[in-house]
């Protein structure tokens, strides 16, 4: 998993008031146990595709939350999309969220059963396994309309996960899955029942990693994130790891994303210049004032 790079469209949430702050609860499960919808526990196997992975079960927790009908996600689809947005070399394994983010947005991701996911590279996934008309359809009933960078501090992190500035469609206080890109420091191997070591200063980094985050937890008075891996339920504590608030302090996490479910806004924009320039500018404005909403590109029908 790669940085993600500078983007012009690319939006930060806001910070929370004084007093949000204050009125969050100490421990937050939000959305952790919404991680295991019936598919099984995400295992990424030994592919580099853990923004696809991410992706996926990011969108089948706010799919779930919004119809109460849970859907397998297809990561191989979600990472190969990723992929025509991430401005990496084809020959690198691996990609970024905000990749990931534009892919969600301009395609959105099929089903497990229509385009399925590989996890052993000796085994590649067989490809397409519907009809273009399908996986179409698919795809565009599990997309995105606008995606958020959430500002990398302990307020801006509990506010996007409680809601507060995230604004889900769901309401404030049930939870929003957040995807973060993280440097894995190499104590991550040295956890004990998930919780994660608080990095030592100078500490080695194994790579770059797509994690989600679901909530947040005190042990021993001491702030943790909740991450369900895509490791398989035999790593950490049935999956789920405990990163040390340090991840976030201490510049591990690179960065951390939040998305809106809606339609995907479609890869081509609009041909009238007027309509582009209105966007631009509601957008720069918006930035200017730290609003949360985003507008998106126009597009030709």
């Amino acid at each position: 998993m790669n940085p993600s790079p500078w983007d012009t469209e690319r939006f930060m949430l806001g910070y929370p008031t004084y007093g949000q702050l204050l009125s969050y609860p100490d421990v937050f499960e939000g959305t952790l146990d919404m991680v295991d919808l019936g598919e099984g526990w995400p295992d990424q196997g030994n592919w580099g595709k853990c923004v696809g992975w991410g992706v996926s079960e990011a969108m089948e927790i706010t799919d779930f939350l919004l119809d109460n009908d849970p859907t397998d996600l297809s990561a191989e689809d979600a990472y190969n999309k990723a992929r025509k947005y991430d401005g990496l070399p084809d020959f690198l394994e691996g990609s970024n969220n905000l990749g990931a983010m534009k892919g969600l947005q301009k395609l959105g991701i099929c089903h497990e059963s229509c385009w399925p996911t590989s996890i052993d590279k000796a085994a590649p996934s067989p490809g397409l396994q519907c009809s273009d008309i399908v996986y179409e359809q698919q795809s565009m009933e599990h997309g995105i309309d606008n995606y958020y960078q959430v500002p990398l501090s302990v307020g801006g992190f509990k506010a996007a996960l409680w809601g507060t500035t995230s604004d889900p469609q769901w309401g404030e206080g049930v939870g929003v899955p957040m995807i973060i890109g993280v440097r894995v420091p190499e104590s991550l191997v040295d956890a004990v029942d998930g919780v994660c070591p608080i990095p030592a200063p100078g500490e080695g980094s194994l790579g770059g990693h797509c994690a989600l985050v679901t909530g947040y937890d005190l042990i021993d008075d001491h702030l943790y994130f909740d991450n369900p891996e895509t490791w398989g339920k035999d790593k950490g504590a049935d999956g789920v790891y405990k990163l040390p608030v340090e991840y976030l302090t201490g510049g591990w996490i690179m960065d951390a994303w939040v998305f809106h479910n809606g339609p995907p806004i479609g890869p081509t924009p609009s041909d009238c210049g007027w309509a582009n320039a209105y966007v631009d500018f509601g957008n720069l404005v918006a930035k200017m004032f730290n609003r949360t909403t985003r507008v998106p590109k126009p597009v030709r029908i």
